[in-house]
Formats: structure tokens, sequence, C-alpha cells
């Protein structure tokens, strides 16, 4: 209690006080040893007796006493209690309680015994209430739904539909814990079963029935071990900090009072299916709120930006028209930086391309049509997609269970996937690409010669960023020597 009469540092304060004096003069207080008691010669022992029994005058008041008797003068000897004093009171009725509680309040509002009472013990609460934080959307998992019929399914999931929203206050803890980003677990804890900004491009081109096994696994799953040791994502994040630094040497001194801070996964609760983390969040007068993305293409690394949009390779982000450079509309980045922007309800995103020897930054405005498109399809691909999968496992249980030995791979068919051209992969285990790797780790193409000996690879192992369109005939390099 007398934490809340807030009394605790005095008391503290108090005690070492004294146990610094006692060390200084170096004596023995009486409560430095055993107790004792100076007892008379003439007795030997203390027997126990009722405290009002007890002769409590001393030595020195009875000699005082005596020497005035034998003078003659009248003594005034103390007198023993022989009976207990009691107190008489009544009991206080319940309006004289209530007045003595609200004089008590008045004059001392923290006073403890009002904290025991109620009407008065709310006062004493703390004013800073425990935020719950929501829980991963992979804990909607339901193993009763196994084997559900997708449209079963689907009806179960808008019974659940809104366990992705989240309060203003939930999405600023959710930031704030994820700032470290990649090197931190709640990252891709908050992130399972949202459609992120860098998923956005595959999520817009996706079939809701038939998605792509991988975007699939990226989007519910996003801490897969296979995705995060590609060495195109490894040397990404090992030369942010210096595109970051870069940035800050080529745009502050052309701005007023200009602020670069990290940013951890923001969730807008607008649109809570969707989810972005730029790699930082810029401010300042002249330009109010923007967010930055960088990337340091593996492939360009040692080239420089004119270099690289000068090689005719389609799948690059960059471009020039008439003689500025800017952010190709068709590029996957185009879509990742519209989606931060609206998430983070910033008003730009500067998109940084860094390499060993160049390092542009290009301002991407706003484009309100594009995010409309992109955002109703990511809800959809959410409650189509996401639900059935996190809850019931309907996409990934499904091509686990078929199995096709034998016979040419090329011509095997599921049932769970369409992909180019017919080109189809008998299941998620097997290992695929150059690189022997499986499914997950990215997204994959088909070559179009029918005699290729791989058939399927990589996007990040054949240096693209995006599967070719439809009509678009492409062939590996190993099969165009």
């Amino acid at each position: 209690m007398a934490g809340i009469a807030e009394t605790c540092t005095h008391v503290a304060a108090l005690l070492f006080k004294l146990e610094a004096v006692v060390r200084c003069r170096e004596t023995t207080t009486v409560t430095g040893q055993p107790a004792y008691w100076m007892i008379p010669s003439n007795i030997t022992k203390v027997g126990a007796e009722a405290g009002h029994r007890i002769d409590f005058t001393s030595s020195k008041a009875k000699r005082k006493s005596i020497n005035s008797a034998l003078d003659g003068e009248i003594a005034c000897v103390p007198a023993l209690r022989t009976s207990i004093n009691t107190c008489k009171f009544s009991i206080a009725t319940q309006e004289q309680w209530e007045s003595y509680l609200a004089q008590l309040q008045k004059a001392s509002p923290k006073a403890a015994i009002l904290s025991t009472l109620p009407g008065y013990c709310d006062t004493f609460a703390d004013p800073v209430l425990p935020l719950s934080a929501p829980d991963s959307l992979c804990s909607l998992r339901d193993k009763k739904m196994d084997g559900s019929e997708l449209p079963v399914l689907r009806q179960y999931c808008k019974t659940l539909a809104s366990k992705v929203n989240v309060t203003p206050e939930q999405a600023q803890f959710i930031e704030r814990k994820t700032r470290k980003q990649h090197k931190c677990s709640s990252w891709c804890h908050f992130r399972a079963g949202r459609v992120t900004a860098s998923k956005m491009h595959s999520v817009f081109v996706s079939d809701l029935d038939n998605p792509a096994l991988s975007t699939v696994k990226a989007v519910c799953y996003p801490n897969s071990v296979a995705t995060n040791q590609c060495p195109a994502t490894a040397w990404g994040k090992q030369n942010e900090e210096n595109g970051r630094t870069q940035y800050k040497v080529q745009t502050m001194k052309h701005h007023c009072d200009m602020q670069l801070t990290e940013c951890g996964f923001i969730i807008n609760p607008k649109f809570p299916q969707v989810g972005a983390s730029p790699d930082g969040l810029v401010q300042c007068t002249c330009c109010g709120k923007g967010c930055i993305e960088i990337k340091c293409p593996y492939k360009y690394r040692n080239n420089t930006v004119e270099e690289a949009c000068s090689s005719c390779d389609k799948d690059f982000c960059l471009e020039v028209v008439d003689g500025e450079l800017q952010l190709k509309k068709s590029s996957p980045y185009y879509k990742q930086v519209q989606t931060q922007i609206f998430v983070a309800d910033a008003e730009y995103c500067d998109f940084i391309l860094w390499t060993l020897k160049d390092c542009a930054v290009l301002r991407v405005a706003p484009d309100p049509q594009l995010w409309n498109a992109v955002l109703k399809k990511a809800q959809e691909f959410f409650e189509f997609v996401c639900l059935p999968e996190l809850i019931g496992g309907y996409f990934t249980m499904s091509l686990k269970q078929i199995s096709t030995p034998g016979g040419n791979q090329k011509n095997q068919q599921t049932s769970k996937m369409v992909p180019k051209k017919g080109r189809t992969r008998r299941s998620a285990e097997e290992l695929w690409c150059i690189c022997r790797g499986p499914e997950s780790k990215d997204d994959m193409v088909a070559c179009d010669n029918q005699n290729c000996t791989i058939v399927w690879f990589h996007l990040t192992c054949v240096g693209l960023q995006h599967a070719p369109a439809k009509e678009d005939i492409w062939i590996c390099s190993h099969c165009s020597k």
C-alpha cells in the first residue's frame, strides 16, 4: 500500500540514511543485536502477566513517593490499573461512512484505503490500458475444414473475414514492433495471409480459381527459407543500406528539414487485407510525407543505370522517355510502390536503384486509377484464395494429394494448375530449374522448346522479373545455343 500512497521512495531513502549513519560511526544500535532485558539482581525470573496488572512505576518514582511519605507530605503514588479501559463507540451509519470517505478523498485523493473501495478504486487504475496485439492470420487454421469443397470452404470463410481487421492502435503497435523487418520474426508473423506490396503484381495477374502455388505460399507463408536464400534477394539485403546512404547524400541538400526514419510492416485499417513494408519513411516541410523503396539489381550490379537501360532488356524496371528516366508502369515494382503510397498514406514514393557504379532516384506519384483496380483484385484474392488456404489449406493440400508417378513430366496434367501453354508441374516437393530448387523458391516459367530437358525455370535464375505473356515465346539459354 505504500506504493499507492506514494511513500516507497521516502521510506527507502530513510532506511539508506540510517544504514549509512550506523556504518559511519561504527557503533551497534538497539536493532543491531538480539533484544535483551536489564533484569534487576533480586529478580531471577519474569513470568507472563496481563498488561493491566503490571506495575510500570520506575524505582526512581517509587523512591520519591516513599521520601515524600517519610517527610509527612501527601504521597502521590501512581495507582495500578486494575481493569482494562474500554473505549465505547457506536457503529457508524451508512451516511456517516459515505461522508467520511468523501471528506477523506477531498483531503487526500491518493489515500491507500480508497484504492480498495468500490466507487473510489477506479481513480487508481492505470491510465495506459494494455494493448492486445492481433493474432497472426495463420491462427485461423481449422483442421475440421480439411478436404472441404472450395464453394463450401469459401462460404465458411465469409464468417471469419472480419478477423483480418485491426484498430489504428493495433496498426501502430505492429509497425513499431516490426521495424527490423526481415531481421525479426514478428515481421513474418503479421505479414502471413495479407497481400503485401512486393507480391501485389503476382496477385494482380493471378487466377482466383487456379492461383500459382508459389504465389499462394509467398502470401500465406512468407517465412519460406528457400525464397530468402535466393542470391538476388541476399544481394539486395546486403546493399540496402548503401542505397539508403546514397539517397541521403543526393536528396537531403535539396529539401527543408528532411528526416528519414525506419519503417515496419504497415497495415491500413481501411483495407487491412493489404500491407506494405517500405524501406523508410520520409518527412520534409517542402514535400510532406513520403516513402522510399530501394532496389539493388543483382543482374546489373556492375553496370550504370544508363547501361542497364540501353541493354534492351524488357524486364529491366526503368526506361528513358523523352530524355527522362522513369519507372515502367508494366514493372512489378510500379504496383509495389503504388501499394506502399496508399497503404502508408504517403504523397509520393522515391524509387532508388543502386548499383556498384551508380545510383538513380526517381519520384513516383500516386496513381489512383491503378490503385483502385489493384486493391479490388487484392481484396478478392484475400477472400477467395488466402482465407481458404489459411483455414483449410485448400490449395497446398490439394497438390500434395496428387500423385503422378512415371511418364513424361511435360505431358502430366493436374487439376489445380493450368500454367502457360498447358505445361504443368507434378508436385510441390520435386526439384526444378538449373538450381535444382523447389517450386516455392520463386515463380516459374516454362521453356517453349518441347524437347527441353529442364522445362521449368525460376524467374530469378534466368534473370526475369515476371513471367512472359501467354502469347510470347520464351526459349531458355540451354535450348537457344
